[in-house]
């Protein structure tokens, strides 16, 4: 089964998936340096919010954190402010 669905990390919640999440945050940090984060209203969201911010800073990059928005938004707000990519997780 795979993890990544069209609009983020989908899995059961729990210390496996907080794992993969800073491993995200850390990966991706290390390929872009500035990096918009949108979240969703699970209760999960804001543990997966902070996880992947702790890999993005772990990676020296900076995040735009835009908090509980629509799908869409991260993308949008990263097309704006031309920053490489935008990443929105649950």
């Amino acid at each position: 089964m795979g993890l990544f669905g069209s609009s983020g990390i989908r899995a059961v919640f729990d210390k496996d998936l907080l794992t993969l999440a800073f491993r995200a945050g850390l990966a991706v940090g290390a390929q872009y340096k500035n990096v918009v984060i949108g979240r969703d209203t699970r209760t999960s969201g804001d543990a997966m919010k902070h996880v992947v911010i702790a890999g993005l800073l772990a990676a020296v990059a900076v995040g735009l954190v835009l908090g509980v928005v629509a799908a869409v938004i991260p993308a949008r707000q990263a097309a704006r402010l031309q920053i490489v990519t935008a990443l929105r997780y649950e």
